[in-house]
């Protein structure tokens, strides 16, 4: 309650629907005063116009694999300097099956490089058997779970800020 940017959501990542899903479990009063959020997407998704335009109609932008971590995270450090929100999904992929994937170093480094600004840790499981990666199925069940908003020490280094938070989320997800 009360969250505003600069903000880093921070979650793991089973489906298409994750994003809107997360939403959806907010509180409404919440919900909307979070938005917009810009999230970092594969490059693969804008390969084509029609990918590329719905992936910007979101607000997502390229991860530009390949090109240092000091062009990756360009985009989010403006987002956030200039009061915004950023999702983050840190595995890079979505992880199929149960569990949560080994998460990628960026946001030790985006952490670090944006220090003060708080992280929202968030655990969704379920969504793995969603039909199309998008619609739930009738027997199952999607849940989400979020934390309460941290700090992690932007003095620490970027690995260990990267397992602080792959921490936060595991007993999340665990919890549920």
């Amino acid at each position: 309650e009360g969250l505003r940017g600069p903000l880093i959501m921070v979650s793991n990542h089973k489906s298409f629907g994750d994003h809107f899903l997360i939403f959806a479990a907010m509180p409404k009063r919440q919900r909307f005063k979070l938005l917009p959020v810009r999230t970092m997407a594969s490059d693969k998704l804008y390969s084509n116009f029609i990918k590329k335009f719905f992936i910007n109609l979101l607000g997502a932008y390229p991860a530009l694999k390949g090109q240092g971590i000091d062009v990756s995270l360009a985009k989010p450090l403006e987002i956030l300097k200039g009061g915004g929100i950023v999702g983050f999904y840190p595995e890079g992929v979505r992880v199929r099956g149960e569990g949560i994937g080994k998460f990628k170093r960026g946001i030790g480094e985006l952490v670090k490089r944006a220090p003060g600004v708080p992280v929202l840790p968030i655990a969704i499981r379920g969504t793995q058997d969603l039909i199309l990666q998008i619609l739930p199925r009738p027997s199952s069940r999607v849940y989400v779970n979020f934390g309460k908003p941290f700090y992690p020490d932007s003095k620490q280094s970027g690995e260990f800020i990267t397992a602080d938070i792959h921490k936060n989320i595991m007993d999340l997800y665990s919890s549920v």
